[in-house]
C-alpha cells in the first residue's frame, strides 16, 4: 500500500491552521474506532453520526506516572540508548543544558537538520538512519526518540494523520515527551515543539484504513 492509498480527503480546502481555533469534522463512511480522544482532539457520536473535534482548548494533557516515564526511558532493540555512539551524540548536543524543554528543542532542531527528507529510505534501525542521514517521518521520530531517551527525556512515538494539503490528510508519525509529569506532542520532522491541531493522533500505533472521509461541519476562526 502506498501513501496515496492511505489519503483521507476533506470536502473543502482548510484555512491556515494558525487562523483556526476549533475545527469540527463529521466522519463520513465506515469508521469503528481508532482515533484518540484526549488533548486537542475528541470523537463524539450523536444521533448515529460521528464527529471529530479539534482544538487547543479540548481535553487535558495526559499525565505520565513514574512507571510510565521509566518505561519510556528504557533501552530496547529499537532504541539503543546505552550505545556509546548514541550517548556521545546526545551528550554533545545538550552539554551544559539543564532545562528539559531546552534539551528537547535542541534535539528537535538537530534531527530536523540531520535527516534530509526522503520517502524511499526505509531504514531498519537508528544506526542506518545515522548512516544514511535521510528518511521520512519514521526516521525522524526514531532518531529523536533514541536521542531524547539517551538525554534523559521520557519519549514515545505516536502515529496518526496530518493535514499535508488543503483537502488531504495522510499518515504521519511524531513524538511525545514528558515534561513536568505531562505528555507533550512534538514533531522532529519539522522541529515543532508543539503540534498543530491538524495532527490527529491514533489510539495506539495501529493503522486505520481510509474507509472514511472528513466533512467540514464548523471552522471557528476566532483565534
Amino acid at each position: 500500500m502506498t501513501f496515496a492509498d492511505s489519503v483521507i480527503t476533506v470536502d473543502q480546502p482548510l484555512p491556515s491552521v494558525d487562523e483556526v481555533s476549533t475545527l469540527t469534522f463529521e466522519i463520513v463512511g465506515t469508521y469503528e474506532n481508532g482515533i484518540h480522544t484526549g488533548h486537542k482532539q475528541k470523537v463524539v457520536r450523536e444521533n448515529e453520526r460521528t464527529f471529530l473535534i479539534l482544538g487547543e482548548s479540548i481535553g487535558a494533557r495526559a499525565q505520565a506516572s513514574p512507571e510510565d516515564a521509566e518505561k519510556n526511558l528504557r533501552e530496547s532493540s529499537l532504541y539503543p540508548v546505552e550505545d556509546p555512539m548514541i550517548q556521545a551524540m546526545a551528550g554533545n548536543l545538550i552539554a551544559g543544558v539543564s532545562d528539559d524543554w531546552k534539551k528537547v528543542k535542541i534535539l528537535l532542531d538537530h534531527v530536523d537538520r540531520y535527516v534530509v527528507d526522503d520517502y524511499t529510505s526505509n531504514s531498519m534501525s537508528v544506526f542506518e538512519v545515522l548512516q544514511k542521514r535521510k528518511g521520512d517521518c519514521s526516521e525522524h521520530t526514531l532518531l529523536f526518540n533514541t536521542l531524547a531517551r539517551a538525554a534523559g527525556i521520557p519519549t514515545r512515538e505516536v502515529r496518526g494523520l496530518m493535514n499535508y494539503e488543503g483537502r488531504k490528510f495522510g499518515l504521519h508519525a511524531w513524538n511525545e515527551v514528558v515534561i513536568n509529569g505531562e505528555w507533550h506532542a512534538v514533531d522532529a520532522t519539522w522541529g515543532y515543539t508543539s503540534t498543530p491541531i491538524t495532527h490527529i493522533r491514533f489510539e495506539g500505533n495501529n493503522y486505520i484504513p481510509p474507509s472514511f472521509e472528513f466533512r467540514v461541519v464548523d471552522i471557528d476562526q476566532s483565534k
